[in-house]
């Protein structure tokens, strides 16, 4: 099939779910034979992320599109400093800048790319439509990466004559956290623009129904594909001293007080017992004015700041005995426990989310009472207590990662949900 993928670049920053969600699919697609053309919004999109021919320039240039909402007067800036806003060096900056990435300093600017052909992007929307139109390959189905790119779906499905898929993983999180009244207005008009779209791929059944009755999506036009990783490098177990000391390592969201409070009251807790008397805690995702241990606690945890990198976010879950990963609010899917399974780590959740959904199908790991430390730290000695069982989640998890969790079953899905509407 000949697919146009819409996605937001990552330049060379943190690579977020949906980032790395497109990546793999974008990759395995064209491995697979597809003809994907990958057109970044905002950043660019690295070459050898996607294995794929090299993408299009990047539409909407985070620099100057933000000044010209921000500052209307750049719209009447000349061409050659809107054309250095463009470069490379300025948008792998702005692709690192915080201010750029944060939900709450870009929610009129979200609003108004929604509104698409009406909105103070339009101009940015035709020239896209322009050099698609021009590029003279028709695809068969266009995918948008997400629902906040839902505004240019009317003119890309008329310029293209072609259906829209879009979708859909923890839009959520990133609206709800914008002020009011803009993130009203912004659900408001990402449900006007839902009739323009053909079919919807959600991460998860847990996300489908949170998120298909706050943007008035007919169940039919929805299909759930979860996201996946290439388990390929995690089929065997990982090497490691077997005389060393068992490690819990947790990720928790960046200056997340109450899961900081939780982990070290279960880990205190648990220490208490024989199985865990030895018990090493690391975990990630703590600002440094947040780092004080009392003087006992130092010499066997560590709290360091949240990593973003995608290597050694994946070696730091390799060192563990036990992984867990916390959210301030649940999330649609998190790779992160599939990494940990397919490297043969068992994980240790709460029961929320769309975890049961991924452990059901994984079998790598067990549950917990979601903000109840008390049964927090007993699931995690009774774990550590039974090494035999441990070897065995680590097994299953590490199995069926591979085969229910695998790229190619993704990329499979979603070409179906492709020919579903083409």
């Amino acid at each position: 099939m000949r697919v146009l993928k819409i996605v937001p670049g990552t330049g060379e920053g943190f690579l977020c779910e949906n980032c790395l969600r497109d990546q793999a699919l974008i990759a395995r697609l064209g491995a697979m034979g597809h003809d994907v053309l990958v057109v970044p919004i905002y950043l660019p999109m690295p070459d050898a992320l996607t294995n794929v021919d090299a993408p299009a320039p990047p539409f909407y240039g985070a620099a100057r599109v933000y000044l010209e909402h921000r500052f209307p007067v750049f719209k009447r800036a000349p061409q050659y400093l809107k054309r250095w806003l463009d470069s490379p060096p300025v948008l792998r900056m702005a692709g690192r800048l915080s201010g750029m990435s944060s939900s709450r300093n870009l929610g009129a600017l979200t609003l108004s790319v929604l509104r698409g052909e009406h909105g103070g992007q339009a101009a940015e929307l035709e020239t896209l439509c322009n050099w698609l139109r021009d590029t003279r390959r028709h695809p068969d189905v266009i995918h948008l990466s997400n629902a906040l790119l839902l505004g240019m779906a009317r003119r890309l499905k008329d310029t293209l004559n072609a259906p829209v898929i879009c979708s859909l993983q923890d839009e959520d999180t990133w609206i709800d956290a914008m002020p009011e009244p803009v993130a009203s207005r912004i659900w408001t008009e990402a449900r006007a623009r839902v009739p323009d779209v053909s079919g919807f791929i959600t991460a998860s059944r847990y996300y489908a129904d949170k998120i298909l009755p706050r943007l008035a999506i007919p169940p039919c036009l929805a299909r759930v594909v979860h996201p996946c990783i290439d388990a390929s490098h995690g089929t065997q177990p990982q090497p490691g001293d077997r005389n060393a000391p068992p490690a819990w390592n947790v990720l928790i969201d960046p200056d997340d007080p109450a899961s900081l409070r939780l982990i070290l009251r279960a880990f205190a807790d648990a220490r208490q017992n024989p199985s865990c008397a030895n018990l090493r805690l690391h975990c990630s995702g703590v600002p440094r004015g947040r780092r004080r241990l009392d003087t006992g606690m130092r010499r066997c945890a560590r709290l360091s700041p949240l990593i973003t990198n995608a290597g050694e976010r994946l070696a730091f879950i390799r060192a563990a005995t036990v992984f867990t990963v916390l959210h301030r609010s649940d999330v649609a899917f998190d790779l992160s426990l599939l990494d940990a399974m397919a490297s043969g780590i068992p994980v240790l959740q709460p029961n929320s989310g769309a975890n049961p959904e991924i452990l059901a199908l994984a079998d790598g790991g067990v549950m917990f009472e979601p903000g109840n430390a008390e049964a927090l730290s007993e699931a995690l000695a009774r774990l550590l207590g039974d090494p035999p069982r441990l070897a065995a989640l680590a097994q299953r998890g590490r199995q069926n990662v591979a085969t229910r969790f695998s790229l190619d079953r993704m990329a499979q899905a979603t070409v179906a949900a492709y020919q579903s509407k083409a």
